[in-house]
C-alpha cells in the first residue's frame, strides 16, 4: 500500500535517484515516438510488440574469428552456471 513517507524517503535518497543522462534518454525517447507515430506509447500498452531470442553460442567460432574480450566470463561458463 501507499505510504508517503516511504516515497519521500526515497526521493531523497541519492542512491535510487534518477541520473540527468537517463531522465534526458526517456524524453529523446518520447519526443522520437510522438514525432514518428503522433504519440506515446506508440502501441496500446496492453499490447507490446516484442521479442526474445535465446540460444547457445558457438564459442569456438567465437574463440576463432572474434577478440577474445567477445567472450565474458558469464559467455564462457554458460553451461557450468545454468545446466549444471
Amino acid at each position: 500500500a501507499w505510504k508517503r513517507d516511504i516515497y519521500d524517503m526515497l526521493r531523497r535518497d541519492e542512491k535510487v535517484r534518477v541520473k540527468e543522462e537517463i531522465k534526458d534518454a526517456v524524453v529523446s525517447f518520447i519526443d522520437y515516438s510522438v514525432a514518428k507515430y503522433g504519440m506515446f506509447p506508440r502501441v496500446d500498452p496492453i499490447w507490446i510488440p516484442m521479442a526474445v531470442q535465446v540460444h547457445h553460442l558457438d564459442v569456438d567460432f567465437y574463440k576463432k574469428y572474434y577478440k577474445e574480450e567477445v567472450l565474458t566470463e558469464n559467455i564462457l561458463r554458460h553451461f557450468e552456471i545454468w545446466h549444471r
